[in-house]
């Protein structure tokens, strides 16, 4: 911006601040609850493309998307 402004200071504190998986889990740890936070392997938790665009959101894509493995569902 010309003014020396951020655009969207909002966004940007945000995804710089929680992109480090490691930061990221420990919020995800302390929000989600116990019983599923205890399924999630937050060692293996990684940051991964957040470009999933729909027709209906062209302009819009996801601020930060993480994946972690889950244990298989129990039969």
């Amino acid at each position: 911006m010309p003014d020396g402004r951020i655009h969207r200071p909002h966004d940007k504190f945000f995804k710089d601040g929680f992109s480090d998986p490691a930061t990221a889990a420990a919020l995800l740890r302390h929000e989600l609850p116990p019983e599923i936070a205890a399924t999630i392997d937050w060692d293996r938790l990684r940051l991964v493309p957040g470009s999933f665009l729909d027709e209906k959101l062209d302009h819009s894509e996801s601020d930060l998307l993480f994946a972690a493995p889950l244990p298989p569902p129990a039969r």
